[in-house]
């Protein structure tokens, strides 16, 4: 959903009994979905009164609900655009001005968002200079990821596997990500490296294992 945003006097001449804000407007929306915020500014004319402006602006929280909202009817029935827009709001990438003015659109109603994955390859793939690309390494990542399941190679080999195999592939996902090697807090352990100096327990990192274990075989071995 696209809004504009109106700079406007509000002491110029009215346009059919309403102020030129109204009138620049180019389509009403509702009061959740605007805020009007008043600025004064310098004192200006003949009778240096204060020059008064309304700006109306997005109420941001509100329209990024509505966004995402939109995006998941759109991709609604496909599992792969689905789980990717899904991935894009829970890692935040929705809420990226960058993104949203650059990759996502309006449905041609005008009511409802879509996300252009062709522009997003385009990005990802260096053709199309963009600051999307001003983010971190990992944030970079989940945004190739989505593509992937959404546009890239993921868009036909995940759809239509078994739970078995399914569940493989996970495992293999979280595995090639080595959360089996990452630590947790600091716990007390008897043969633990360190010594906490106040109670002389024996301290250790311990190992948090994986995020999507394999799964066990017919003989219970994984």
């Amino acid at each position: 959903m696209h809004f504009v945003l109106v700079l406007a006097d509000e002491a110029a001449t009215d346009v059919d009994g309403h102020s030129r804000s109204e009138a620049v407007l180019a389509r009403r929306f509702g009061d959740d979905d605007l805020l009007s915020v008043h600025l004064r500014g310098p004192a200006i004319g003949p009778d240096k009164g204060p020059h008064l402006f309304t700006r109306l602006q997005p109420n941001t929280a509100r329209l990024v609900q509505l966004t995402e909202n939109e995006l998941r009817q759109w991709a609604a029935g496909s599992y792969p655009d689905e789980a990717a827009v899904e991935l894009l709001i829970r890692s935040g990438w929705i809420r990226r001005t960058s993104f949203a003015t650059g990759c996502t659109h309006p449905l041609d109603s005008g009511r409802g968002s879509w996300i252009d994955w062709e522009t997003v390859d385009q990005i990802l793939t260096g053709e199309s200079d963009s600051a999307v690309l001003a983010a971190s390494g990992g944030e970079l990542r989940i945004l190739k990821i989505a593509h992937c399941i959404a546009h890239g190679l993921l868009v036909d080999a995940v759809p239509g596997l078994d739970r078995r195999h399914l569940d493989l592939v996970l495992a293999a996902i979280a595995h090639a990500g080595g959360p089996h090697q990452h630590n947790g807090p600091l716990a007390p352990d008897p043969d633990g490296r360190w010594t906490d100096r106040d109670t002389g327990q024996r301290m250790t990192f311990p190992l948090l294992g994986s995020l999507h274990p394999w799964p066990t075989d017919e003989n219970g071995t994984r």
